[in-house]
């Protein structure tokens, strides 16, 4: 595992299309995103260009926004105040 920044996260799924991996509390360490407690939630943005902007899905549900504000809404403090883009190795 691996963190990411946001920026990367965006790139990636405008070149690709999509971007996989996961997303947790900025407090989480690396050990329990997918292993240990499995506090990190496994995502796919797909990348989606809307007259000539581009916008950010996560899921086929949310966008990337709403998404990260439901997440942080229901987010425990202890866990962290703001999200961790993380990728496999």
């Amino acid at each position: 595992m691996k963190k990411v920044n946001k920026h990367t996260v965006l790139k990636a799924a405008r070149d690709k299309g999509y971007w996989c991996g996961y997303i947790a509390g900025n407090k989480v360490s690396k050990h329990h995103i997918a292993g240990g407690w499995n506090l990190g939630y496994d995502v796919e943005i797909k990348a989606v260009q809307i007259e000539g902007a581009w916008d950010y899905i996560v899921n086929n549900d949310k966008t990337l926004d709403q998404f990260i504000n439901a997440f942080l809404y229901y987010q425990n403090s202890e866990l962290g105040n703001s999200v961790s883009f993380w990728a496999e190795d």
